[in-house]
């Protein structure tokens, strides 16, 4: 058996160690720039995500603006309206004395009528 002072086996114990050595730096580089690589496109989705969720957020500001002016525009003519149903109960309370008014002014013509002899001729 040859022995491990022999050169040829220091340099097969070299190459060896050599290998192992590269063996051991590709396993540990190899996936580190895999890895680097997926953090970096990692990194461009989650900045599409936030450009698109600032964006849908923005919508959703001008969506909340319109809102709240059309509820605005809403309490507007929800006034006009019971302002118009005040004008008109308003109005119908006066139609009702008016009514009042003409049906006792009709009562009255129609008692003196009953009393009034008929002044025409050949009856």
């Amino acid at each position: 058996m040859p022995s491990t002072d022999h050169p040829v086996v220091r340099i097969l114990w070299s190459t060896i160690a050599a290998v192992v050595l590269l063996a051991t730096v590709a396993l540990v580089l190899g996936p580190g720039r895999g890895m680097r690589t997926d953090i970096a496109r990692q990194r461009d989705l989650v900045a599409q995500q936030l450009e698109i969720t600032r964006h849908q957020l923005e919508i959703a500001r001008q969506q909340r603006k319109i809102s709240e002016q059309s509820l605005e525009v809403a309490r507007t003519q929800l006034e006009i309206a019971r302002s118009q149903l005040a004008k008109t109960d308003m109005s119908l309370d006066l139609q009702r004395q008016l009514l009042a008014i003409a049906q006792a002014t009709l009562e009255q013509a129609k008692e003196l009528n009953r009393k009034t002899p008929d002044l025409k001729p050949g009856r």
